[in-house]
């Protein structure tokens, strides 16, 4: 089974299956093999067989559909209609769904694959790569999902942008409520960067926390040793 790969052009028809019943079933045969007929042998006698034919293969399938839909009136008008049109409306958007779910896929040896981490993706016949990381949008991605590389990441970078403005925000010339407006407006959105994608952890919170009372207390000028 190959993945990735679409087939435009091949919509999938609703064949009516409650429409062929046996009735209609033996009068489309019918006039298909007088179809068959006059074409082998043009008279007006097979065309008039063949237009007689086709008006009962028209009655039938009227008839089948009013039996149809009068079934369906009475089912909704009973007691269980709620339930009978939440069953139509079900099965019609199973039969629109563009994606076929599927429960499984083998390898190329035919075996069924338990271990996702052992899957490939091919596009045009070329195996793409498989990473542990990878960087979207500036933030990076973890194969398992795990936050944390985006959070070392992030980390790095708010002390590096932190670190290149430690000339203002360690001056004890400037004043404090500037300071603050510094930090706010450009060292904390480079930690929260793409943070609205992150699972609020209690890991998470507390290397962010850790993180910035570092900062905030070299910026105000308050070591380990000072008492508060």
């Amino acid at each position: 089974m190959e993945l990735g790969i679409t087939k435009p052009g091949r919509r999938k028809v609703d064949k009516q299956t409650w429409l062929w019943t046996d009735d209609v079933k033996a009068k489309v045969r019918k006039k298909k093999s007088l179809y068959h007929v006059f074409l082998c042998d043009k008279t007006d006698d097979n065309w008039q067989r063949y237009q007689k034919a086709k008006e009962a293969a028209k009655k039938a399938v009227a008839v089948a559909k009013a039996t149809h839909y009068s079934d369906v009136n009475q089912n909704l008008e009973s007691r269980d209609g709620e339930r009978y049109l939440y069953g139509l409306s079900k099965n019609r958007h199973r039969q629109t769904e563009d994606i076929e779910k599927f429960f499984g896929i083998n390898d190329k040896d035919g075996h069924l694959l338990t271990d996702r981490r052992k899957t490939s993706i091919k596009v045009n016949g070329i195996e793409l790569p498989r990473t542990a990381v990878f960087k979207y949008l500036g933030s990076g991605v973890a194969s398992d999902g795990k936050p944390m590389v985006e959070m070392n990441s992030r980390v790095s970078a708010t002390w590096s942008k932190w670190r290149s403005l430690t000339g203002v925000l360690c001056d004890r010339k400037i004043p404090e409520h500037l300071k603050s407006k510094i930090y706010r407006a450009v060292v904390r959105p480079v930690a929260m960067y793409g943070a609205e994608c992150w699972p609020a952890t209690k890991e998470v919170e507390t290397r962010l926390s850790v993180m910035e009372t570092k900062m905030l207390r070299w910026t105000a000028g308050v070591t380990r040793m000072d008492r508060i």
